[in-house]
């Protein structure tokens, strides 16, 4: 599926393959226009933010009563013109939002957000949730890249601490977007560059952690041996079918051929009546100019007497 911004304040949903959207993926809320749009980590659904403020949590598997909003999560901040979301990855229905107010929120913390000493107007967060990459958006600055580090208190409550900044566009960003893999970083700026970013992490002992936790399985969801059992049954239904095809190919061309003959044979006789019928008539005709005859030789013969 996939989410576009419609008119100025919904998002529509559609089916990537089909292009369907059905009534209840129409997600209406906002009051002002929907600035961002971010997956939920498992792609049921959805966070979008809007300039009124507004940031709105959207379930597209689990609707209830045709609402697929989760209004229990909704996070607003009045005067506040919000241009960016993303969802922390393993925190679920927790997020960090920016606007134009130059602080970086989390809706888990709304009354202690995280100062950013300008003006950001993009997020991206790390697929491990290590790191957030912050965009300045201030029209009086360059538009660097802000780098911080997430951590987690000792209650639970993430922070944020700044860690690099890089100075990339000359003028705001619009928007940014991480590779699945965390390796290279999309930048768009007013400048009209598009920049391409290598991402290096400094932790190689959690890179190797995060390896680990990917590892690929050999059995998933299906056995090997069930696997082999079904190729040997897929395998055998071909050949059947390749067979038939040949018997089945075969005996349409006998009943071709037998079809051949029958119109062949309706022709020839067809032909024959026709031949029949014309040598008919000519007899016919034959008999009525010797009936004509004879009879004018009677009447002759009569009158000689």
């Amino acid at each position: 599926m996939f989410a576009v911004a419609a008119g100025n304040i919904a998002s529509q949903v559609y089916n990537f393959y089909t292009s369907e959207s059905p009534p209840h993926f129409m997600c209406k809320g906002h009051v002002q226009k929907v600035r961002s749009i971010n997956w939920f980590e498992d792609d049921m659904g959805f966070v979008s933010a809007g300039q009124g403020g507004d940031v709105f949590f959207w379930d597209l598997m689990n609707a209830t009563d045709g609402s697929t909003k989760l209004h229990d999560k909704d996070f607003t901040q009045k005067n506040v013109q919000m241009t960016s979301v993303v969802a922390i990855p393993g925190k679920q229905h927790e997020v960090f939002c920016v606007g134009n107010d130059k602080k970086i929120w989390n809706n888990n913390m709304p009354k202690a957000p995280f100062e950013a000493q300008a003006q950001i107007s993009q997020l991206a967060c790390t697929h491990n949730g290590k790191a957030l990459f912050a965009g300045v958006g201030d029209s009086s600055r360059p538009g660097a890249i802000v780098i911080y580090k997430i951590a987690e208190g000792a209650q639970g409550q993430l922070k944020l601490d700044k860690v690099n900044e890089v100075q990339a566009h000359s003028r705001p960003i619009e928007r940014m977007r991480l590779s699945y893999d965390n390796h290279h970083l999309f930048t768009v700026g007013q400048d009209g560059c598009l920049i391409i970013h290598d991402v290096k992490d400094r932790d190689p002992k959690g890179k190797a952690r995060e390896r680990d936790c990917l590892a690929f399985s050999d059995e998933i969801l299906t056995e090997k041996q069930e696997i082999e059992t079904q190729n040997q049954e897929k395998e055998q239904l071909e050949n059947d079918l390749t067979g038939t095809s040949s018997e089945n190919f075969e005996k349409v061309m006998k009943i071709k051929k037998l079809e051949e003959k029958i119109n062949k044979l309706n022709d020839e006789l067809s032909s024959s009546q026709l031949q029949h019928r014309n040598r008919y008539d000519s007899l016919n005709e034959n008999k009525r100019d010797m009936e004509n005859a004879q009879e004018e030789k009677l009447r002759g013969l009569k009158e000689s007497h």
